[in-house]
């Protein structure tokens, strides 16, 4: 798993994420906000938001390498809060998802994930 603190509380983290998402033409394909579904069962939990979206050609692409691949897409993004209220994004490492799935021939794919991922949180992360 990899970790970024974020400056921003959980929803303006989600919704910074989501305009930058759309500004690399990546499709959101859903938010899953796990604190309100607790709240739907009375329960209660600090805010855990799960963004699942993806690249099609990039997603195609990792799958034509190895099709077990696509268990683990779309790819997905926590936004969390912890226990002294900071905010952070975290995702699973690409690397990680490629060896477990055998993905041998796509090396370079592989570190363009990562490097969209990086990306893609660090501008949602940026205070401007």
């Amino acid at each position: 798993m990899i970790t970024y603190l974020s400056p921003f509380d959980p929803n303006v983290t989600v919704e910074k994420f989501k305009v930058v998402l759309e500004n690399y033409d990546l499709l959101l394909f859903d938010i899953i906000d796990h604190q309100a579904a607790a709240r739907k069962i009375g329960e209660e939990i600090r805010p855990t938001i799960v963004v699942i979206f993806e690249n099609p050609q990039i997603g195609t692409s990792w799958t034509q390498c190895e099709q077990t691949v696509a268990i683990d897409l779309p790819f997905k993004v926590l936004i969390w809060e912890d226990e002294g209220g900071d905010t952070y994004l975290s995702y699973t490492n690409p690397r990680l998802i490629a060896k477990r799935h055998s993905v041998i021939d796509c090396p370079e794919l592989t570190s363009e994930i990562n490097k969209i991922l990086v990306r893609v949180i660090n501008e949602t992360i940026r205070e401007s």
